[in-house]
């Protein structure tokens, strides 16, 4: 995600000690925007779920947060997780982000009425299973292999994102 994103997050988190990693919350927010939800309702969602305050402080937090995404989706300059950014990563803690990235992108994306193709579908089915990651698989030991599979699930999910974000668009 980018460093605006990444630090209005970390705000919120801050501000209402909200329990959620930043991961769990940039799914969720993204989940919510992509879906044909209201901005009323995206708000209130966002809100109730993440169990934050109705301050003034708090509320420029999550408009911040949606406009940054929005943009972020619109250009397609979406990035989750930056596999080069780390000169040494630790690639359970990237498996980990994305499996929440995606959980709470399911449960943000719930509910929304953007017409469910089978290509839809299949996204949530495989974002369902990429939830799953840390449950079912086990990365091998070979760290270049592992970080090429998880630099795919990577961007996997941004290019469903992009995907998705553009039908709700054309819908």
């Amino acid at each position: 995600m980018n460093k605006s994103t990444l630090k209005s997050i970390k705000e919120i988190i801050d501000l209402d000690d909200c329990p959620f990693t930043v991961y769990e919350i940039h799914g969720f927010f993204i989940g919510l925007l992509v879906s044909s939800h209201t901005d009323e309702l995206i708000n209130e969602k966002i809100v109730k779920f993440l169990d934050l305050s109705t301050s003034l402080a708090t509320s420029k937090l999550i408009t911040q947060v949606s406009e940054n995404i929005n943009q972020e989706l619109s250009k397609k300059t979406l990035t989750i997780h930056s596999l080069n950014n780390n000169d040494a990563p630790n690639l359970d803690d990237i498996a980990n982000s994305l499996s929440e990235w995606t959980y709470y992108f399911l449960i943000g994306f719930k509910g929304n009425s953007v017409s469910n193709t089978p290509e839809i579908q299949e996204i949530l089915d495989i974002f369902d299973e990429i939830s799953q990651v840390n449950q079912k698989y086990k990365l091998d030991g070979s760290n270049q292999s592992s970080q090429e599979s998880l630099d795919e699930i990577n961007s996997f999910i941004i290019k469903s994102t992009l995907y998705l974000y553009s039908r709700n668009l054309n819908d």
